[in-house]
């Protein structure tokens, strides 16, 4: 995955779970893992472990915050990487927006990823 173009556009301002209520800048954004279902066969629990992680950016500018959004979504997107011998893969789940800003004239941007890999 492209994690330079990431950086460039967001930088360090991700957040586990929640933004905080004063990010230091925009845009900003937050990763939650929301689904880890384990994987069976006959003779038992398979190697390959699928995880779903929503990333959700936030701005206070629309345009700027979909901007972001697409960065990140072209950069993990369909990547596949081997790191110690364990294959991991991405891949877009669904993508969603807030049109209408949250109280603070802050919208959401969020996205959803299938990561998935031979080991947990």
């Amino acid at each position: 995955h492209d994690g330079g173009a990431i950086e460039a556009v967001m930088g360090t301002r991700w957040y586990p779970g929640r933004l905080p209520e004063s990010p230091p800048q925009f845009p900003a954004g937050t990763y939650q893992r929301v689904a880890a279902p384990s994987q069976h066969a006959h003779d038992g629990v398979l190697d390959l472990k699928e995880r779903r992680y929503q990333l959700t950016i936030y701005d206070t500018d629309y345009s700027r915050g979909d901007d972001a959004r697409a960065v990140v979504v072209a950069a993990l997107d369909g990547t596949r990487s081997a790191w110690d011998g364990v294959t991991v893969s991405c891949r877009l789940a669904e993508d969603g927006e807030d049109i209408d800003p949250a109280p603070g004239g802050v919208y959401g941007q969020r996205t959803d990823f299938y990561r998935t890999s031979t080991a947990a």
